[in-house]
């Protein structure tokens, strides 16, 4: 990167500000065999896979590894949206709010005589 800006002025670079995205490139070593270069900015979850930086993979089992590599990527940066919720918690919370909403106060025994006498 150049420390110029488009009107000429000084820029300071820093390496250290990651970009919000995830680049993945591929480079053939030699016939039958891609290098997997992975840049991007890490989530708190870790690194995704299947796909790692520097790994080496045959050109046969590369579209389905990088088609599992781009789920990863995509579910964990969903994850980590502010108030994203999962949908096993809202199935949940909503199972939870229509208990509360029906709920008849009852015990045990009352409720088996309810449901046995005609």
């Amino acid at each position: 990167m150049f420390a110029v800006t488009g009107d000429g002025s000084s820029h300071q670079y820093s390496r250290s500000g990651r970009p919000d995205c995830v680049a993945i490139f591929l480079h053939q070593i030699e016939t039958g065999l891609i290098r997997i270069h992975v840049n991007g900015d890490w989530t708190k979850c870790g690194l995704p896979g299947p796909l790692v930086d520097e790994c080496v993979v045959s050109e046969s089992v590369l579209p389905s590894l990088l088609r599992l590599t781009v789920i990863s990527i995509a579910r964990r940066k969903t994850v980590e949206l502010e108030n994203y919720q999962m949908i096993y918690s809202r199935r949940r919370m909503a199972i939870q709010d229509f208990a509360r909403k029906y709920a008849i106060t009852q015990t045990y025994t009352d409720f088996i005589e309810r449901l046995i006498t005609p």
